[in-house]
């Protein structure tokens, strides 16, 4: 898969919900690494490093696609995807055997990927990559569904990425003790359960395909910036890593 991020604009949304809802503790690390105020901005640099040949290697750590009807829970989940890079860049975070450098290259990445993550056609099929393969034409502009929901629906709102912020805000409790819950699979499937809806789309998507995603997109968004804080905040105070967490490593591990 051609893996199309969020669009600049998502991920910095992403990145700027998360740094409105760390902790002390984790705001002043996250400042030391990248700088007061960085994490927007640090958010697109993941993508920035395409270029760079030398990088080349961390392309299928943006996404994972599985077969349709198949469940994440129930494939061996190996190395180089973005449940994997997830995983190992909070171990980066945590652990003493990093210099700076390294950290701050780990957290970089986090804030990125939390936000692919939460963008469902990174865990979407794997005979159509994605929703890549899925042709599109929105207002006049052909593209793909992956690209649609990557960029085109964010930017169609015509809001900046502190506007967006400011019109997502904060989750509420209740979804406060519903997100947090469970393992990243778990979450992985609370992302993925979207994907049917997003599948019902029109060759020319116009302003009614938009209107009954705006809901989900900006859930998505929500979503992504809490769950990148709340990793953040417990990785940065030494907080536990979950049973299901744990067990989750050691199956990685054991499928290399």
């Amino acid at each position: 898969m051609n893996a199309y991020p969020w669009g600049k604009n998502g991920h910095r949304i992403v990145g700027e919900l998360a740094y409105r809802q760390l902790n002390p503790v984790a705001k002043r690390e996250v400042d030391k690494l990248i700088g007061k105020g960085q994490m927007p901005f640090s958010a697109i640099w993941a993508d920035e490093i395409k270029s760079d040949k030398s990088w080349g290697h961390a392309r299928s750590w943006h996404y994972i696609n599985i077969k349709k009807g198949e469940k994440i829970k129930d494939i061996k989940i190996k190395k180089n995807n973005i449940i994997w890079a997830l995983i190992h860049f909070e171990d980066v975070l945590r652990s003493s055997k990093y210099n700076q450098k390294e950290k701050a290259q780990a957290l970089k990445f986090l804030i990125h990927f939390y936000g692919d993550f939460h963008q469902p056609l990174h865990l979407g099929y794997v005979d159509d990559k994605g929703g890549t393969k899925k042709k599109i034409n929105f207002f006049g502009e052909d593209m793909n569904l992956h690209r649609f929901w990557d960029e085109a629906m964010i930017d169609f709102q015509k809001l900046s990425f502190t506007e967006w912020a400011y019109y997502i805000g904060v989750p509420k409790t209740k979804e406060v003790l519903e997100w947090e819950a469970g393992s990243i699979l778990d979450w992985a499937e609370d992302v993925r359960s979207s994907l049917d809806s997003i599948y019902v789309f029109p060759k020319q998507i116009r302003y009614k395909y938009q209107y009954v995603h705006k809901k989900l997109l900006k859930k998505l968004l929500k979503q992504a910036g809490f769950r990148l804080a709340y990793i953040l905040n417990r990785s940065f105070l030494r907080k536990p890593i979950s049973k299901e967490n744990k067990l989750l490593r050691k199956e990685i591990n054991s499928n290399f």
